[in-house]
């Protein structure tokens, strides 16, 4: 897939994030065709704990979310069965898994030989992370082995599907309590900015990456630093 076709998909995707509405079924449905274009895949698809909740445990079922084929749904189906395989491992292990060839069987058994009689002798699967907990997992498969591993843009959609999952759910409301948090969040670390300037006798923009680099040798967040330099300045 080109770069201008990869952001054709990309920015459909999060058109519709930030839409009326979100129609999910069709936004993975775009999500995994254009993941399978993208890296010359010969199926793709997501794999989810059921209800997408992050917290609920692997032996508490997982569901379907899209595929791009039918024998792509097939084996998905099949690991939510028998709780093995790459996709389930991806969600167990929350990182990157690959599984080519003979090691498709050795270690997935009837679900890896099942991987293979369907033609496809690669799988790579990706966590579809959300804040520190994984949703579900999106699966690639190949019908060769080797190749180069896709990453960066194959973990790029199972990110956005992991925001999409997330953000359906969310209601007016509650996106506004976030972007509160964040406008008041930015108002303490104008404050401290003014606090650095006139201490240190700083310019603004001198104040703000002296508050950066605090924070990042402090290892504290932002919002965090910001608040305790205020702190610190109004106490008696």
């Amino acid at each position: 897939m080109s770069s201008r076709s990869r952001d054709a998909v990309l920015t459909d995707v999060l058109a519709s994030i930030v839409g009326n509405s979100v129609d999910v079924a069709d936004v993975l449905a775009d999500l995994v065709a254009g993941c399978s274009d993208d890296e010359d895949a010969g199926a793709v698809a997501l794999l989810a704990r059921s209800g997408g909740s992050a917290g609920s445990r692997i032996e508490e079922g997982l569901a379907l979310l899209a595929a791009t084929s039918h024998n792509a749904s097939e084996l998905e189906m099949l690991q939510a069965q028998h709780l093995t395989g790459p996709c389930v491992d991806a969600m167990t292990t929350h990182r990157f898994v690959l599984a080519e060839g003979d090691d498709l069987v050795r270690e997935y058994g009837d679900v890896g030989r099942a991987i293979r009689d369907a033609g496809f002798e690669r799988v790579e699967a990706y966590p579809m992370r959300w804040r520190g907990e994984t949703l579900g997992g999106l699966n690639v498969f190949h019908h060769t082995v080797g190749g180069e591993e896709g990453h960066r843009h194959a973990q790029t959609y199972a990110d956005l599907a992991s925001v999409v999952l997330a953000q359906s759910g969310a209601t007016s409301a509650m996106v506004g309590a976030s972007l509160d948090d964040a406008l008041v969040a930015r108002s303490v670390v104008e404050q401290a900015k003014g606090v650095l300037a006139y201490v240190e006798d700083l310019d603004m923009e001198q104040a703000y990456r002296l508050l950066l680099r605090l924070s990042h040798e402090s290892e504290r967040s932002l919002t965090e630093l910001a608040e305790t330099v205020v702190r610190l300045r109004r106490r008696p």
